[in-house]
């Protein structure tokens, strides 16, 4: 599954509505791709991949106004 960005999402010109759904949408990404990694390293050992934790996968969002 590819993951999208994380780090400086920017959802200029949303409504309140919109934004709120986005933020609903990256954060459960975030916890699929945590649960998914924290999976993988029980059952194998494998650690998640430097540069896609680097690209914020983990990340959660955070929603700031302006």
């Amino acid at each position: 599954m590819e993951q999208e960005t994380h780090m400086n999402n920017k959802g200029s010109g949303l409504t309140p509505a919109q934004a709120l759904d986005k933020l609903d949408a990256l954060y459960e990404q975030s916890v699929v791709a945590l649960r998914n990694a924290i999976g993988k390293y029980i059952t194998s050992g494998e650690l998640p991949d430097e540069n896609a934790r680097k690209q914020g996968l983990f990340v959660y969002p955070s929603l700031t106004k302006t």
